[in-house]
């Protein structure tokens, strides 16, 4: 059964169910989001200046 065939309430609760909300964040998630939201902006925008 595909998700265009399920009903509004299947849907809920597929959604809040414990085993379908990801795990936990690692270290290197947070290193990841560092870089990419802070770091390689503040690159560019260096670069951008030269």
């Amino acid at each position: 059964m595909g998700n265009k065939d399920m009903l509004p309430e299947e849907r809920l609760e597929a959604i809040t169910s414990e085993e379908n909300q990801g795990g936990d964040l690692k270290k290197i998630d947070y290193l990841y989001y560092f870089l990419l939201g802070v770091v390689f902006p503040g690159l560019l925008l260096v670069w951008g200046w030269y």
